[in-house]
């Protein structure tokens, strides 16, 4: 075998028994609120490992309901606010924040950490405009830390969780990821060995909630068969909806709207509940 052959390896080894390597936070800040045509308000507040943890508020000028977004890889909340932000515009408040080591967050992103921060972010979102009802949406990395934070948070106080582009496990993403070279493949069961689930959530505990589970056709990044892994795990009430022709972060703005229908439908379906 050759030399570079066996560095690949090694470095896929390497970078499936660190988990630190699976985040990639950002420093800079992709939009200013003072150039968004939004009343966003700052807020900071505590982890319980020590950090200190970032957030936007978006106020709606009519709020009916509350969303928390648990956003997903890269960048930081500066950049992803914008995939749920229309929602504000149909009378949502949308809280987003950054885990540790995003952006303005303190701290070292890892599994604990991040779903450590998940919790206080549940925990602040409760505290403001108190009589709103709360749903909770994670994409991506997100709906990974979303799961685990509700796993872990003692109340059951929102109307519904959604569930976008995520991935049942840490383990079983790292095995995905390492599949798709034929030079990796048979490492897949070393993937699985080295990749630690001690801060992966069950969808399976957050019944009786109702969960949506929602994932693209086209995405590269997570493979849909890690939503239908979700889903199935998921207890009922659920509910499993493919975005045709959706990338990995694309879905709310293609065909028209039509994905942003589905998920406004839903919420009012779950606001008459």
């Amino acid at each position: 075998m050759s030399k570079k052959f066996w560095l690949l390896i090694s470095f896929v080894l390497f970078l499936s028994s660190c988990s630190s390597l699976l985040y990639y936070p950002s420093p800079q800040e992709f939009y200013q609120i003072k150039d968004l045509p939004y009343d966003i308000e700052e807020l900071n507040f505590p982890d319980s490992l020590g950090n200190q943890i970032h957030a936007w508020y978006l106020h709606a000028k009519k709020p009916k309901a509350k969303i928390l977004f648990f956003h997903g890889n890269a960048q930081n909340l500066s950049a992803h606010f914008a995939m749920l932000s229309w929602l504000v515009d149909h009378n949502y408040d949308l809280m987003i924040f950054d885990y540790p080591g995003y952006g303005k967050s303190t701290g070292t992103p890892t599994p604990e950490s991040t779903t450590r921060s998940g919790v206080e972010a549940l925990k602040k979102i409760e505290s403001l405009n108190p009589n709103l009802p709360l749903f909770v949406y994670g994409q991506s990395l997100g709906g990974q830390i979303m799961q685990k934070s509700l796993n872990l948070y003692e109340k059951k106080n929102y109307k519904a969780v959604f569930i976008e582009s995520s991935f049942l496990s840490y383990r079983s993403v790292a095995r995905s990821v390492v599949k798709k070279s034929w030079i990796t493949w048979l490492f897949q069961p070393v993937a699985w060995l080295v990749m630690s689930d001690h801060w992966a959530g069950d969808p399976g505990l957050i019944s009786p909630i109702p969960v949506y589970v929602m994932h693209g056709d086209q995405d590269t990044v997570v493979s849909i068969d890690q939503g239908e892994r979700i889903f199935k795990q998921a207890k009922e009430p659920k509910q499993w909806k493919v975005f045709q022709g959706g990338a990995h972060s694309n879905s709310y703005f293609i065909k028209n709207g039509v994905y942003r229908k589905y998920l406004l439908d839903a919420l009012e379906t779950e606001l008459k509940r």
